[in-house]
């Protein structure tokens, strides 16, 4: 909810946020068959689905994620939502 309280997203039962300290970016995991996992710019409105799923660690204010893949041996990676989710 934003201050006018306004539903600003709905998260659903089940998943794991995480979200920049600044509150601009929201990485949600929402459990299922399948896992998918979304990634929120908050401030403009815009998401991208990722193409399989991640283990979220943490969330930057410059939209840097550190993430993993679960269930297999890839180091953790850092995604740049920049790239996917600025324009």
């Amino acid at each position: 909810y934003n201050k006018k309280g306004d539903l600003l997203l709905n998260v659903p039962w089940g998943s794991e946020p995480v979200m920049s300290p600044n509150g601009k970016y929201l990485a949600l995991r929402v459990a299922g068959q399948p896992t998918l996992t979304y990634f929120y710019n908050l401030n403009n409105g815009k998401y991208w689905k990722a193409d399989k799923e991640y283990s979220i660690y943490s969330v930057s204010n410059t939209g840097q994620v550190k993430a993993d893949t679960p269930m297999t041996d890839t180091p953790v990676t850092n995604i740049d939502l920049t790239i996917y989710i600025e324009k």
